[in-house]
C-alpha cells in the first residue's frame, strides 16, 4: 500500500520519537544496587521464577487502577521472590510501561545473577529480592541521594524556609489528599529568587500516617544536603522527593503555593521548654487565637522508641472519644519529637491518689465518674471503634484527668490493633508495666482484651484504697495489692481498705460493688473475667447479680515472694506463680493479630 506523504511523515516522525525516547530513558537512569543476599545461575528455578515476577509486576503496574504500583512474590521458599515497581505518578500507562521494561532489562544488565536488586530511573524504580521487604514500610535504605551544586542568590536561610514550606505542604497534600499518594507543587517565589518547583510521592498501599512520616524523614535529611542549593532530590523505595527550580515534572502542578508572610499568622508551635513528665504547656498560635495544649517529649534515654511515638500517632488517629486523650499534632523532626495533646490541666489519675492534699479533692463522686470514664473509654476501644485496639499498658499514670476530672485514657505507644472477629495473640516478649500485667501476659505472653480488663481492675482498687501498686514490697501479710483487698474481702472486713481520705459521706453499698467488680476483674482465669460490656453494665445497673469471684491473679498467703518496682513477683516466685497459673487457665490463642507496628520490648514506665 502507498501512503500519502503525510503519512509518511507522520510515521517517520514518530520513529524519531521513539528512538529519543528510548535514549532518553537510559539516560534517565539515576543509580542501581545489586544486593549482599546470593546469586543464582542462569535457567536456574530462581532464574524462571524472576522473570515471571518481573513480567506480572510491569502488566500490574500499568493497569490504570493501580496508579502505576504493583508489589508481588513468585515461586516458594528457597526459590520465592518479592518484588516491587513504581512509576512517578505524573507519568501515564504506556511510558510506565516503557520504563519499567527498560528497568527490567537493565538491571540484569548491571546486576546479572544477583537476588536482590534495586534500579531507579528518572521516573520509575523497580526491587527485587530473595527477603520479604514487602511487609514493612521502612525507606531508610537504598537511598540515593543527589542535588546540583549550584547555589541560589539571595539569602540562603531564607530560601531554606521557603523550600521546607513547599515540601512539607506538598508532602501534606501527597499523604492525605491523593489517592495515588503523589503531589507536585509550584513555590511562587518573587526578588532574588527563582519559582521553584516540588515532587513527593509514596508507594500507594501505604496509610496516610506512614506516607507522611516516611516524607517528613525525607524533608528532614534536606538541610544536611541540600541548603542553598537550587536542586536535589531522595530516592528510596517506599517514598522519594525532588525539588528543582525549572520544571521537571509533566502536565499542571497540583498546588500553586505563595510563601506565608513572615509575620502572618502561620500555625506555629513553640519549643517545649521540660521534659514531659513535668507537663508543659504549649501556646499554638492560629488566625488570632491561642490554644493550650500539652505534649509528650521523646527524650534520650527515656526507653521509648520513634516507633512507639508512631504507633501512638497511627491508633490516635483513628480514635475519637470522650474518654480518650486527643492528639492535636506530632513532631518528628531530627532532633524534635514529640506529640501534642489537648491541655489536660489535673495530669494524672496517680498524681491525685499520692498526694494526701490533691487526695482530698477525689470525693466519691468523682472517683466513680473515673471508674465509670475509664470503663466506657475501654469500651470504646474494644468493641464500638472501627478498628479493635488492646491498650496493653493501662495505669494510673496514663489516666489523664481534665479540668472536670473526666478521665481520659493516654499513651498508646504499646496498643495493639486487631480484625474485629480475633480475640486473642501471642508475643514473645512482654510489654506493660509490673504491677499491673495480666497473668496470662507474665506467664505465656498471650494478650487479649481481658489483659486490659485485669489492668483496669487494678486502678479500680487504687482509686477505692487510696494505695498504689507502689506501696507495698513483697513481704508481710499483703505483699501486693490484691492480696491485701483480697483477703479483707473475704474475712467480711472489706470496709477497712477503704481510702479513709472518703471520709464517712460515701455510699457504702456502691463503693464495695465497685470493689466486688474489680476481684472479678483480676481474676487469674481471662475467660472468668467479664469483658468491658459486662463490666459497664454492671456499674451502671444495680439490679444486675454480680458472680462471686475465685481467688484473684498474684494472691500470696504471706511473705512467699519478693516484687520489684510496682508489685509484680520478681523471678524467685516466677515458677510457682507459672505452675498456678498453668493449672488455672487453659485459655490459648488461635489467631494472630495483623498489626506490625507494635512494640514488644519489656520496658516499664
Amino acid at each position: 500500500m502507498k501512503f500519502p506523504d503525510l503519512t509518511l511523515a507522520l510515521l517517520s516522525a514518530l520513529l524519531i520519537f521513539l528512538r529519543s525516547t528510548t535514549a532518553d530513558v537510559g539516560n534517565l537512569l539515576q543509580h542501581a544496587y545489586c544486593g549482599s543476599t546470593g546469586t543464582f545461575t542462569a535457567n536456574s528455578t530462581y532464574d524462571l521464577n524472576l522473570q515471571t515476577l518481573l513480567t506480572n509486576l510491569t502488566t500490574s503496574a500499568t493497569n490504570s487502577s493501580n496508579f502505576g504500583f504493583a508489589k508481588s512474590s513468585f515461586g516458594s521458599i528457597p526459590n520465592e521472590i518479592f518484588g516491587l515497581v513504581l512509576c512517578r505518578g505524573d507519568v501515564n500507562s504506556s511510558f510506565c510501561s516503557f520504563c519499567l521494561s527498560q528497568a527490567t532489562q537493565q538491571i540484569q544488565n548491571l546486576c546479572p545473577y544477583y537476588k536482590e536488586a534495586t534500579i531507579y530511573y528518572e521516573v520509575c524504580l523497580l526491587r527485587f529480592s530473595n527477603q520479604d521487604f514487602l511487609s514493612t514500610t521502612d525507606n531508610s535504605e537504598l537511598q540515593y541521594i543527589k542535588w546540583n551544586n549550584r547555589k541560589v542568590t539571595g539569602s540562603q536561610t531564607l530560601f531554606d524556609s521557603y523550600l521546607n514550606y513547599l515540601m512539607n505542604t506538598t508532602a501534606d497534600y501527597a499523604a492525605f489528599n491523593s489517592s495515588k499518594k503523589f503531589g507536585a507543587a509550584q513555590l511562587n517565589l518573587y526578588n532574588a529568587f527563582h519559582e521553584t518547583y516540588g515532587l513527593v510521592q509514596c508507594t500507594p498501599d501505604m496509610s496516610s500516617l506512614d506516607c507522611a512520616y516516611c516524607l517528613k524523614n525525607l524533608i528532614g535529611e534536606m538541610p544536611k544536603y541540600f541548603s542553598g542549593k537550587i536542586g536535589g532530590r531522595i530516592l528510596g523505595v517506599r517514598c522519594n522527593m525532588r525539588y528543582e527550580q525549572n520544571l521537571f515534572y509533566s502536565g499542571v502542578s497540583l498546588l500553586s503555593l505563595t510563601p506565608p508572610a513572615e509575620n502572618a499568622p502561620a500555625l506555629a508551635l513553640a519549643p517545649a521548654p521540660a521534659p514531659a513528665h513535668q507537663g508543659p504547656e504549649l501556646h499554638q498560635k492560629m488566625q488570632g487565637t491561642i490554644i493550650l495544649c500539652s505534649n509528650q517529649r521523646l527524650s534520650i534515654g527515656s526507653g521509648q522508641g520513634i516507633s512507639e511515638l508512631k504507633n501512638e500517632v497511627i491508633i490516635l488517629a483513628k480514635l475519637r472519644h470522650k474518654n480518650l486523650v486527643n492528639l492535636l499534632g506530632f513532631c518528628l523532626e531530627e532532633n524534635e519529637k514529640m506529640l501534642v495533646y489537648e491541655l489536660l490541666p489535673n495530669n494524672s489519675l496517680d498524681k491525685f491518689l499520692s498526694d494526701p492534699q490533691k487526695s482530698e479533692q477525689l470525693d466519691w463522686r468523682k472517683r466513680y465518674q473515673i471508674i465509670e470514664g475509664i470503663a466506657r473509654g475501654l469500651l470504646y476501644l474494644h468493641e464500638e471503634s472501627q478498628i479493635k485496639i488492646i491498650h496493653r499498658d493501662l495505669k494510673t499514670s496514663n489516666i489523664l484527668l481534665d479540668e472536670n476530672m473526666l478521665p481520659k485514657i493516654s499513651d498508646f505507644g504499646f496498643a495493639k490493633l486487631f480484625v474485629l472477629d480475633k480475640s486473642c495473640t501471642t508475643t514473645s516478649r512482654i510489654v506493660g508495666t509490673n504491677g499491673y500485667i495480666a497473668p496470662e501476659c507474665l506467664m505465656s505472653g498471650s494478650v487479649s482484651a481481658k489483659s486490659d480488663i485485669f489492668s483496669y481492675g487494678i486502678i479500680v482498687l487504687e482509686i477505692l484504697t487510696g494505695r498504689s501498686i507502689t506501696d507495698f514490697h513483697g513481704s508481710g501479710s499483703a505483699p501486693n495489692l490484691i492480696s491485701f483487698v483480697w483477703k479483707k474481702w473475704s474475712n467480711g472486713r472489706a470496709v477497712r481498705v477503704i481510702d479513709r481520705r472518703l471520709g464517712d459521706t460515701y455510699p457504702i453499698n456502691e463503693v464495695l460493688r465497685c470493689m466486688h467488680i474489680a476481684l472479678l476483674c483480676v481474676q487469674t482465669d481471662p475467660s472468668k473475667r467479664p469483658d468491658v460490656a459486662s463490666v459497664v453494665l454492671m456499674l451502671s445497673s444495680y439490679s444486675m447479680d454480680l458472680p462471686r469471684p475465685s481467688n484473684p491473679a498474684f494472691f500470696m498467703e504471706g511473705s512467699t515472694t519478693t516484687t520489684t518496682n510496682g508489685g509484680a513477683p520478681t523471678n524467685t516466685s516466677a515458677d510457682a506463680l507459672r505452675e498456678q497459673y498453668h493449672k488455672q487457665n487453659k485459655m490459648r490463642c488461635k489467631e494472630l493479630s495483623i498489626n506490625n507496628v507494635t512494640i514488644t520490648e519489656m520496658d516499664p514506665r
